[in-house]
């Protein structure tokens, strides 16, 4: 004999299913909730944040990251580890539907007038920067608000701190951010990297380091066709590492080869006049292109950099596939 449910009962069981499905509804995917749970666990302070691109400026402040997703970061130093939690860079510029084709670098400083600082991020490494608001010494919980000027003017962290994990960068952490500088170069930039010697000191420029500086023309005429050239200033250069002009007798310029090694001299007075060009162009106005690397020209590699010196009154004209240069000083 069937046994048929009773009107109550099926009333019992359509109310539980029912409370099941409301119940599901309202879950969310685990990780958002986790995330939700960040934002009403961790404080976001308030802050003002100006990044720099061109001549447009965006403000990033409170209002526009607590809708962003928290992003974690750790810093050791000293072999003691910090842990953090904020808001990734790419995410930030992404919200501000700020391009990122093009950029070379950002750079990120503190704004003081008193105790300055600042440090560039090679853009490859912006998925791997936070601006963090909150920091612990232990990666589960304890997690505080920074330290802001107004609470530690000597030394604030932040409200908002600016850290890295990425190993290829030298790029580490930068205390109380207040601005990001986008570098776009008007010109591509090839990879390349040169030393300066001077003495026992050595520096290296690459990229990212002339990545700041602006362009500059310099041209060049021989056999009656000239060739005009855009690059780095070599006075921004030395400037730009601290390099003191002061006692400088010339410099020397050479492409490191082992088999077909070449050098040239360029005089202390003539350094102003002296670019190292990454595009060149067979008109002033035309387009320019970037110069031929060894490893497209093994034989007569033109770059990726050039140094060019339009000067008159120098025998200095150009280098090409610059790899080196060596400041000679007067004797002590």
């Amino acid at each position: 004999m069937k046994k048929f449910l009773s009107l109550k009962t099926l009333a019992v069981l359509l109310i539980l299913a029912l409370s099941v499905v409301a119940f599901a509804a309202c879950v969310k995917p685990n990780d958002e909730n986790e995330n939700e749970n960040e934002k009403s666990t961790y404080a976001v302070p308030e802050f003002s944040l100006t990044i720099n691109d061109g001549e447009t400026q965006y403000t990033v402040t409170k209002s526009d990251i607590t809708a962003l997703d928290f992003a974690s970061a750790s810093r050791t130093k000293n072999e003691v580890t910090t842990y953090y939690k904020g808001f990734s860079v790419a995410d930030i510029l992404a919200m501000k539907q700020i391009a990122t084709a093009g950029i070379v670098s950002l750079t990120f400083d503190n704004g003081s007038e008193t105790d300055f600082y600042e440090s560039d991020l090679e853009v490859e490494n912006v998925g791997s920067c936070v601006l963090a608001v909150v920091a612990s010494t232990t990666e589960t919980d304890g997690y505080v608000l920074m330290t802001t000027p107004e609470q530690n003017s000597e030394d604030p962290e932040g409200p908002i701190r600016a850290v890295c994990m990425a190993q290829s960068t030298g790029f580490k952490s930068v205390k109380n951010v207040v601005n990001i500088t986008i570098h776009r170069p008007a010109y591509a930039v090839p990879e390349f990297s040169i030393t300066i010697t001077d003495g026992e000191d050595e520096y290296t420029v690459d990229q990212y380091d002339v990545a700041k500086l602006d362009f500059t023309s310099a041209s060049r005429t021989k056999n009656e066709v000239t060739t005009y050239y855009k690059g780095f200033s070599l006075s921004d250069i030395l400037a730009s590492k601290e390099i003191a002009t002061a006692g400088i007798v010339s410099l020397t310029f050479d492409n490191g080869s082992e088999t077909d090694f070449y050098e040239s001299d360029l005089e202390a007075t003539n350094v102003g006049a002296c670019v190292l060009a990454v595009v060149y162009s067979g008109t002033e106005t035309g387009e320019y292109a970037l110069m031929t690397t060894p490893e497209q020209n093994p034989e007569d590699p033109e770059g990726p950099v050039r140094a060019v010196c339009s000067a008159a009154s120098t025998d200095f004209r150009s280098v090409k596939n610059v790899v080196n240069i060596t400041i000679n000083r007067t004797p002590a």
